[in-house]
């Protein structure tokens, strides 16, 4: 699905993630503000909080999002997402990430925060058998 939508993803370094969502006109859901569909920021911020999270743990291990909380801090203008992933634990069973969504708006490439999400993933060991 990210690739479908145009999802970009960099990881700098093991835990962090960097992540890039081209604007498209389908992506508005309110088009009397405009204004980004609120799914459009999840999917972005979800995927980068993965993105980050697989850097840290082995290639045969897998996750699954088991809780996303997402605060909308205004409406996201349609113009490219950015966001930032990090993450924060890392346990044995479960992984927490946080995901700071913006835009760069204005003729001075100002960032303007959209969404603040918070993630948590259930970790899938590849020796745990439970």
């Amino acid at each position: 699905m990210h690739a479908f939508l145009g999802v970009e993803l960099e990881l700098p370094e093991p835990g962090r993630a960097l992540g890039h969502l081209r604007q498209r006109p389908e992506f508005v859901g309110d088009p009397s503000r405009p204004a980004l569909h609120g799914g459009v920021l999840a999917l972005l911020a979800d995927g980068a909080a993965g993105a980050a999270l697989i850097s840290r743990i082995g290639r045969s291990d897998r996750l699954s999002t088991i809780d996303l909380r997402i605060d909308y801090l205004r409406p996201a203008a349609p113009a490219d997402l950015m966001c930032e992933a990090r993450v924060v634990r890392l346990g044995g069973r479960v992984g927490v990430v946080r995901v700071r969504v913006w835009q760069e708006l204005g003729q001075d490439g100002e960032h303007v925060d959209v969404a603040e999400v918070v993630t948590a993933y259930s970790l899938r060991r590849r020796n745990d058998e439970s």
